[in-house]
């Protein structure tokens, strides 16, 4: 089948895909944050609440379901407090920190170092990947890590990137072996790219294949999952492109897809053996609204036995989207009035159900004169077992030296256990001589 012209744009939106928490056992921990409420009407608590029932109501979303829950916020508006994060690492302008998720670990990224997140303490195991031998001339924006996907520390690869814009992107594919990175042979096929990979237990790791939009041209493509190192993989229906892939605990694949005509997002589930999908669903609505496949993606929740579907509906000023999927039962949350924007990350704690996301409302990134797409700081909210939203304002323990002058805002959030790990960047338009070469992204951390 041939791509839609919308893939092109699909594939933008989707590239920012958010990230799955961590969800190990809880572990010491090595110290606490110093937090603060920002009015007395909103002391800090971190302790959970009996969750309240939400509003059930019949669903359309797909004929096996049974309830769509919808679940309100306990508050007409966030309330404010701080935490105070630990400086852990900071990286130049071209370099931002990105999660990744990798089968019940986040590994974070930046040009081409690699680390497993930890909820220890916030040292960091840094690896690097060689990349004297694929550092083409005249770099577009420096060769750096795309994507890491599979289990940690079994079944990991990753692909390095120098993305060129209208021309063809040079590409490195590797794999993590023997405390190492070494090359990997498994590149995809001609005019395809992977755009998102998902850990599969013990059967490996799934690449989604779509079209190269910058090297593949316009050609006939047709998306396909593949499975390293080897094994039978999902079969995408006919008629739809998957643009976001995770899987659950008990092994099922889930996508969100639109159809060749209807950009609509679907989710599609299939079993842990692969094979034929089991399901094509609706998604529930939002505000009267559902979302395009290009404004949703897929995320793994390893706080409970489902996914979560995380983005925005709407234009110009998103609606956050977050809803969840179980094995056969829909839970959409509510949010307060003042809690707008597309949905950029977001993760469950499994010990209280405690969620903490990120919200923009300007999308991944916004335009600059004299320095193009860079992503968009945005907002951080916590939302408790009670359903208490709070809005988060981060403070960095310290600045980096010689960071340009403007404070950091959060980009995403993603947690290890009980630690938060945070990315943060510079927030505003930094023109002085050489601020390329200072900090200008921060990775942060704190002890919940």
């Amino acid at each position: 089948m041939r791509r839609p012209a919308l893939a092109i744009s699909l594939f933008c939106v989707m590239s920012c895909a958010a990230t799955p928490a961590e969800q190990k056992p809880a572990a010491d921990q090595q110290g606490t944050p110093t937090q603060s409420a920002a009015s007395s009407s909103a002391p800090v608590e971190h302790k959970s609440a009996p969750e309240p029932v939400g509003t059930s109501e019949p669903s359309s979303a797909g004929s096996t379901t049974t309830e769509l829950q919808r679940i309100p916020p306990a508050n007409a508006e966030a309330r404010a407090e701080k935490v105070v994060v630990e400086l852990v690492a900071h990286a130049t302008d071209n370099f931002p920190f990105t999660f990744h998720p990798s089968g019940g670990t986040t590994v974070v990224s930046t040009h081409n170092r690699i680390a497993p997140l930890s909820e220890r303490g916030p040292q960091l195991q840094w690896s690097s990947v060689d990349i004297s031998d694929a550092r083409p001339p005249g770099m577009y924006g420096g060769m750096h890590v795309e994507l890491i996907g599979g289990t940690w520390p079994t079944h990991v690869v990753g692909v390095l990137a120098d993305i060129r814009p209208r021309v063809e992107s040079v590409r490195k594919y590797v794999r993590w072996t023997a405390n190492a990175w070494k090359p990997w042979d498994a590149a995809p096929a001609a005019g395809g790219v992977y755009v998102a990979f998902a850990s599969w237990g013990e059967r490996g790791t799934l690449g989604l294949q779509h079209v190269d939009m910058w090297s593949g041209g316009d050609k006939a493509f047709d998306p396909r999952i593949d499975v390293f190192p080897k094994g039978r993989g999902p079969q995408i229906p006919n008629g739809f492109i998957p643009v976001t892939l995770t899987t659950s605990a008990t092994g099922h694949v889930y996508a969100i897809a639109s159809e060749l005509d209807n950009h609509e997002a679907r989710l599609i589930i299939w079993g842990p053996e692969g094979g034929a999908a089991l399901q094509t669903l609706d998604l529930p609505d939002v505000a009267g609204r559902t979302p395009n496949a290009g404004d949703v993606r897929v995320v793994e929740d390893r706080a409970g036995a489902g996914v979560v579907i995380a983005g925005g509906v709407g234009t110009g000023a998103w609606i956050p989207y977050l809803a969840r999927r179980d094995a056969s039962n829909w839970t959409v949350w509510e949010t307060p009035s003042d809690v707008l924007g597309m949905v950029d990350s977001v993760s469950r704690r499994s010990d209280t159900g405690e969620m903490w996301l990120t919200t923009s409302s300007r999308g991944a990134s916004q335009w600059v004169a004299g320095r193009g797409d860079i992503p968009v700081p945005g907002k951080t909210w916590r939302v408790d077992r009670g359903q208490q939203w709070h809005k988060v304002e981060f403070a960095l323990d310290r600045r980096p030296e010689n960071a340009p002058s403007p404070s950091f805002a959060p980009r995403k959030v993603v947690l290890a256990g009980s630690r938060l790990w945070v990315t943060m960047q510079i927030d505003a338009e930094v023109f002085e001589s050489g601020w390329s070469n200072k900090p200008y992204h921060v990775l942060a951390s704190a002890a919940l």
